[in-house]
């Protein structure tokens, strides 16, 4: 069983991507706007920086507050939906 941290990482990831694919911009834009930082999620992916549970939960509710119309959320089992 992958530990909640793993977890986490994936389904932020998953979502960053599946946001930048929807979007057709690229992953920096996203991370600009879901945490300010424009390559936080590239250092975030490769496990150089890490977020807070709270952190994690704000750039959820960022996702969720400025998700695409007409684009299906990204649903996975077994993933903290916060």
């Amino acid at each position: 069983m992958l530990r909640i941290e793993n977890r986490c990482k994936r389904r932020l990831m998953s979502l960053a991507r599946a946001f930048a694919k929807a979007e057709d911009i690229p992953l920096v834009t996203v991370s600009r706007r879901v945490h300010g930082a424009a390559h936080f999620l590239e250092s975030f992916e490769r496990g150089e920086v890490t977020v807070t549970l709270s952190k994690y939960d704000e750039m959820v509710t960022t996702f969720r507050r400025s998700w695409p119309k007409g684009i299906k959320w990204p649903v996975r089992r077994n993933v903290p939906q916060l």
